[in-house]
């Protein structure tokens, strides 16, 4: 069966079970067949069914009566009483035996449609218009005559007047001159005489253009007219036009005696106030006027009507009982009666096959009736369905396909449109909190409601909340559950944020709306707990919500770290990690802030210590998350060193857990060193040995050496320590046991026989024990019982502890001492070389070092560059080196220090020391004496390739040769290795010379054989100047015979005899001469001894010959 929509109309039948409807008509039938009741009252709530029961009326009463309406919501906007007069009218012009000219005529009367009056026209004429016609009666007159005087003056000679010609011609044109005239008045009585007065003339503008001349004035002038005439008109009407039609209509002579009459003035409760009143007056004046043939029914609400007759004083329901005496009452339905017409209706016009959602609909009624209907009521069910049947039609496709949808439009349609609820209030779970959302009803009650509602729709949908709710936000926004599901994102997406749900905010941001869901939630959403949920996204998911993440951002700009540090928020700072690390944002404002409220609280606990651990480690834990993300230990920004309290309360240890803070490389100065130690040292807990600890001392420390040195009282733990061992009480642990080298005692005198009571770290930790004592020995020179230690020797463990405590020692040199014992190097080796390898070497003499440390170190340490310690600290060698320093550095030493290109300002101390003995204040000693350390630094600049140059002149070597005596010439050794470390270009200046000493005769033989021994292989004779003396050198070919060295340098050089003085030549040529073979180079390159050699042949021939002859 095709479904249909209920109609709001009267029904023909009672639908309820009982028929009190019919029975109600029938009732009212009989009263008005009684002739007093002439006014007969129906009151029933809107939509209770009054209609009907006026229509079950006109079937009891049949021809009985004719049936006038009067619909007061119709004309209630215009005048009632008219629309009363007309609709009464028209109900009688229908009827037979009605004399209908006499109702047209009462109609007209009353309506004030034939009205009479009089109107009186008086005209005037102008003196314009008889001027005018004075005029032109004078210019037709004027023409005869002044045509006759213009041909007579043409045509004879007789003469005319010209006076007379003129008064003609004036005459003529006077009509003319009139309306010239009238021209010109009328443009000069309306052109303002200035400019204000044009202003003030505006507002006149209109009277005076009635009042201003025109042509037509010659004609007739304006005026007033006064007419009398009778014509139709409309007027208002009054209670004295309605009584007068009334009275006409029901005369005698107007209706038929058998014509009865029921007017029902319907919807009195639907208008106004105002109009109420008029019709309340007005149903009087009808039934009083009218009590022969008319009865009046008044169907009404008594609770609208009663609110609109209400007067201060006076009750309106007592002004109904007045009126209305006789009042029926619709009865109200009962329960099981409006149950079954409402599935009827149901089944009608919603569905004939879903009675169980009917059924479930019925409960929704009962519980959510609107305010407006104090009962159920034929027309709220009769809407309700229709609203469901229209609804559903509505819902988009896909929708529709869920089974108890009709549950769910009733429900909606009854709170949110009859009720006027919030469609959240539908969605809520009541059960978390009361709901006051309406003001008209009182908490509790809208909460029980809300709760049954909520427990109903769980038991329909088997718990599924959200099946329902996304289909109510379908009926709702009347679109797919795919859009309207989005108007569920607010709760839900909150709800996701505070518990910092990832998983529910990923389902969240990919449906559709979401976008708009958030900007409506942000103003009441932390945006800490946003990005901490967000971080947490995949990241195909993050990209989706970027322009989110960013106005996050923008807001914690503007609100974060403004005046203080905001409190530590750790997963907050991770989330910003995290979308850094995935390039989602940047390094903000607020984030720079906070960084710098760290900082400077950080600079702040350096200064005093003294907050809580629990505060301290947040501090620490957000530095190093904010190190994280910018990339930067925040120490490394702090204006003050981290004090060594502050390290080893919260730092040691906490390198894993805080990598942000990149603890390994915190640097602490001696003080900080000393305060962190302090700290270690009495806490029973700590551990001298940790490597975090130990990382910041090494042998010999300025920090250690003052804690040893400091007075015992001060610390507190260590002292007690101290007096334990000292008083033969047990150490049964390690760490304690350890902490004694920081006493003064342990350091300063032997207490080897004290540590023989040290049973219990003797068994049970004996490898610490044997390097606790191995380093005593060395802290104190006693090593009486080392031996029994030597099982230990090769183990790795003892080596590493050994070291541990020399890293402890206040004094690097005792261990560097300790080698010197033979018996305890093997002892103290391995540990001596694990402290090189690890860069341990705190503080030294670094002079000592060289001189004494050294030697022993590379006798017995290998594989290591000993010369780390002094590359590390060649300033301060440097400082310590003198010329006396070097002597006392061993040679080997020495050379690996020239042999270190790491030393290079080393290199360059010592070129400089040893380079001072060639000053000229010391070149002459140096001639005859240089050490072997000074020697062995000038021969490595020599090998460097590095020249010297002598300051300010070279003049002390040739002095050398001039001024000593035979005796110290001898001991000028080192005159030419010096010269050899000279520049080229002094080596040659003092080559010139040493060459002039050649040729001085004051200088002895032996000084200049001395020379020539020393620099004969590389100064060569030069033959002087013409005139100059040659015979310091000739003197020295006498003394070649028994020198080779002189006789081989004398033979290499080139002579020119031939310059000489005769005298000199000569002897030195017979010399030759005689001793050719002393100077076999001289006679085969010389030309002058060849000659001279043939001559002496041939005299020698000639004497030969001579003698023969002679014999």
């Amino acid at each position: 069966m095709p479904l249909k929509l209920q109609q709001e109309s009267p029904s023909d039948n009672d639908l309820f079970e009982g028929e009190s409807h019919k029975k109600v008509a029938e009732r009212m039938a009989g009263v008005l067949r009684e002739v007093d009741n002439n006014i007969v009252g129906l009151e029933g709530e809107l939509g209770s069914g009054k209609s009907t029961i006026i229509n079950l009326l006109k079937g009891e009463l049949g021809t009985e009566y004719r049936f006038i309406e009067f619909d007061a919501e119709r004309y209630h906007h215009g005048n009632t009483k008219k629309a009363l007069i007309e609709v009464i009218y028209k109900g009688l012009s229908n009827e037979t035996g009605a004399d209908q000219k006499k109702l047209d005529t009462y109609r007209n009367q009353a309506l004030g449609n034939i009205i009479e009056y009089e109107k009186k026209v008086n005209s005037r004429l102008s003196w314009w218009t008889v001027m005018f016609i004075l005029c032109s009666l004078l210019a037709v007159q004027m023409i005869r005559y002044l045509f006759i005087d213009i041909s007579t003056l043409m045509m004879t000679d007789k003469a005319v007047s010209k006076l007379v010609l003129l008064l003609e011609a004036i005459g003529f044109l006077s009509p003319g001159i009139l309306l010239l005239a009238l021209l010109m008045k009328r443009v000069f009585s309306t052109k303002p005489e200035n400019k204000k007065q044009k202003d003030k003339d505006k507002d006149k503008d209109k009277d005076k253009d009635k009042e201003s001349i025109t042509i037509g004035d010659l004609f007739k002038r304006n005026s007033t007219d006064i007419i009398s005439e009778t014509w139709m008109v409309n007027r208002e009407v009054g209670t004295i036009e309605l009584h007068n039609a009334l009275s006409g209509f029901t005369d005698k002579d107007t209706l038929h005696h058998d014509l009865r009459f029921i007017l029902i003035i319907d919807n009195l409760d639907r208008i106004v106030p105002d109009k109420v009143k008029e019709l309340w007056s007005d149903m009087e004046l009808i039934a009083g006027t009218t009590h022969e043939y008319f009865r009046v029914i008044i169907p009404y609400s008594a609770r609208q009507v009663a609110s609109s007759l209400d007067m201060e004083g006076h009750s309106g329901r007592e002004f109904i009982a007045k009126r209305i005496p006789v009042t029926f009452s619709v009865p109200p339905l009962i329960t099981a009666g409006w149950q079954d017409a409402f599935k009827t209706m149901w089944s009608q016009t919603v569905s004939d096959s879903d009675e169980a959602s009917c059924t479930e609909v019925i409960q929704l009624v009962e519980r959510w009736r609107p305010q407006q209907y104090p009962r159920i009521t034929p027309r709220l069910l009769k809407k309700l369905v229709n609203d469901i049947y229209i609804l559903n039609l509505t819902v988009p496709v896909g929708s529709p396909e869920e089974p108890s949808r009709f549950v769910l439009i009733a429900l909606y349609i009854l709170m949110v449109r009859y009720g006027d609820y919030d469609i959240r209030a539908l969605l809520r779970d009541p059960f978390q909190g009361e709901l006051n959302e309406s003001a008209s009803l009182a908490p509790d009650e809208q909460s029980d409601k809300l709760k049954a509602n909520y427990a109903q729709l769980k038991r329909i949908f088997n718990n599924d909340a959200n099946r329902w709710s996304e289909y109510l936000m379908s009926v709702h926004y009347q679109a797919p559950a795919a859009l309207a599901r989005s108007e569920l994102i607010d709760t839900p997406l909150i709800d996701a944020v505070k518990s910092k749900d990832s998983i529910a905010l990923e389902r969240l941001i990919t449906m559709w709306g979401f976008t708009h869901a958030w900007h409506r939630c942000a103003s009441g959403m932390d945006m800490s707990s946003w990005l901490e949920t967000a971080a947490a996204l995949p990241s195909t998911i993050l990209n989706l919500v970027q322009p989110q993440i960013t106005f996050a951002l923008q807001q914690l700009n503007t609100s974060y770290a403004i005046q203080a540090r905001e409190v530590f928020n750790p997963s907050l700072n991770t989330a910003l990690l995290n979308l850094i690390r995935l390039n989602s944002i940047s390094i903000e404002s607020f984030m720079k802030r906070q960084r710098t409220f760290i900082i400077s609280e950080l600079d702040d606990l350096q200064s005093a210590p003294k907050d809580s651990d629990t505060n301290v480690t947040s501090l620490l834990r957000e530095a190093d998350q904010y190190s994280q993300l910018f990339g930067a230990s925040l120490f490394d920004s702090m204006d003050v060193e981290i004090h060594g309290d502050v390290y080893a309360r919260y730092l040691l240890n906490n390198e894993e857990k805080w990598k942000g803070l990149n603890i390994p490389a915190i640097h602490l100065g001696d003080i900080e060193t000393e305060n962190m130690l302090l700290t270690v040292l009495e806490e029973p807990s700590v551990d001298v040995f940790n490597p975090g600890v130990l990382r910041f001392i090494g042998t010999g420390s300025l920090s250690t050496e003052n804690i040893i040195k400091k007075d015992q009282d001060i610390l507190l733990y260590i002292s007690k320590l101290s007096s334990n061992f000292t008083s033969r009480v047990v150490i049964d642990n390690f760490i304690d046991f350890r902490k004694l080298i920081f006493t003064e005692q342990w350091n300063s005198s032997s207490q080897l026989s004290l540590f023989a009571h040290q049973t219990t770290m003797q068994q049970n930790y004996p490898i610490e024990f044997a390097a606790h004592v191995v380093a005593h020995m060395v802290a104190t020179g006693n090593f009486t019982g080392i031996e029994g230690y030597s099982d230990y020797i090769e183990d790795d463990k003892y080596i590493g502890l050994l070291t541990n405590y020399f890293k402890c020692s206040e004094s690097w040199h005792k261990i560097a001492n300790s080698l010197s014992n033979n018996k305890v190097i093997p002892f103290v080796k391995g540990a001596i070389q694990r402290l090189f390898e690890e860069g341990k070497l705190e503080r030294l003499a670094t002079i000592q070092y060289v001189k004494k440390d050294y030697p022993l170190l590379s006798a017995h340490i290998t594989g290591i560059d000993l010369m780390e310690p002094v590359i590390t600290r060649q300033e301060f060698l440097n400082n310590r080196l003198n010329l006396n320093e070097i002597e006392l550095i061993d040679e080997e030493t020495l050379l690996d220090l020239l042999r270190t290109e790491a030393l290079p300002d080393t290199h360059e101390k010592l070129y400089s020391l040893s380079e001072s003995l060639l000053a000229a204040d010391m070149l002459l000693g140096s001639f005859k004496s240089i050490s072997s350390n000074n020697q062995i630094i000038l021969r490595h600049i020599q090998s460097t390739g590095r020249k010297i140059h002598l300051n300010p002149d070279v003049n002390g070597f040739a002095a050398w040769y001039r001024s000593v005596s035979g005796e110290e010439l001898a001991q000028g050794k080192y005159i030419r290795f010096i010269w050899e470390l000279l520049d080229d270009e002094q080596q040659q200046e003092i080559l010139v010379q040493l060459h002039d000493v050649l040729l001085e005769i004051q200088v002895s033989q032996s000084t200049r054989i001395k020379l020539i021994h020393d620099f004969g292989d590389v100064i060569n004779f030069t033959e002087p100047e013409k005139g100059t003396s040659r015979r310091g050198i000739g003197a020295l070919f006498t003394l070649a015979e028994k020198d080779v060295l002189l006789r081989e340098w004398l033979d290499r050089q080139n002579y020119s005899l031939s310059h000489w003085p005769s005298a000199e030549n000569s002897s030195v040529a017979k010399y030759i001469i005689a001793h050719q073979n002393l100077f076999p180079g001289i006679c085969k390159s010389s030309k002058f001894i060849a000659k001279r050699i043939k001559e002496a042949e041939v005299e020698q021939l000639l004497e030969n010959i001579e003698q023969v002859l002679e014999d």
